[in-house]
C-alpha cells in the first residue's frame, strides 16, 4: 500500500512522497476502517428502529457493494482516496453488520439453539480474524509479489 502511495503521489505530483506524510497517510487508512465501524454501531439502533433488523442487513449490502468498488477500482484509477473511503464504508458496513446480525439471529433461532446460534457469529469472526493474520504472514501472501 505504501508502495501504491508513493507511486500516485509521484504520478501526480512528480516527486515522492515524504517519509512523514507517507506515515500519516498509511495511520490514516489502517485507523479509517475502524473509525467507520464505530460510526457503524452508533447508527445501528435508529436504522433497526426503521428498517427492521433483515432490512438493516439488506440495506447494509449496499455499503459492501460501494466499498468493494472503491477499493478495486482504487489502484486502476490511481485514486488512493478511493482507498481511504473504501475502508471506511466498509467499516460502516461492518460496524452495522456486527450489531444487527447478532439481533436477528436470534430473533429467527427456534428458542432451544439460541444460545448456539449466537455464540456461532463471535466463533467465526474470531476463525476470519486468525485466517487474516495467517493469510498475512510473509511466506502466504504477505508480500506484494503474492497479491495479485
Amino acid at each position: 500500500v505504501k508502495e501504491f502511495y508513493n507511486r500516485t503521489w509521484n504520478d501526480r505530483y512528480g516527486q515522492p512522497m515524504e517519509a512523514a506524510s507517507l506515515t500519516l497517510m498509511w495511520s490514516v487508512t489502517v485507523s479509517i476502517f475502524a473509525i467507520g465501524g464505530l460510526l457503524g454501531a452508533i447508527v445501528v439502533s435508529p436504522l433497526v428502529k426503521l428498517l427492521g433488523r433483515k432490512g438493516t442487513l439488506l440495506l447494509n449490502n449496499i455499503f459492501a457493494i460501494v466499498a468493494s468498488l472503491l477499493l478495486a477500482l482504487g489502484e486502476v484509477a490511481g485514486s488512493f482516496e478511493m482507498l481511504i473511503l473504501g475502508r471506511f464504508i466498509i467499516g460502516v458496513d461492518g460496524g452495522i453488520a456486527l450489531s444487527a446480525l447478532p439481533m436477528y439471529l436470534g430473533e429467527i433461532s427456534p428458542k432451544q439453539i439460541r444460545g448456539a446460534v449466537g455464540q456461532i457469529n463471535s466463533i467465526f469472526i474470531c476463525v476470519g480474524v486468525f485466517t487474516g493474520q495467517v493469510m498475512g504472514l510473509p511466506e502466504l501472501l504477505g508480500q506484494v509479489s503474492g497479491m495479485f
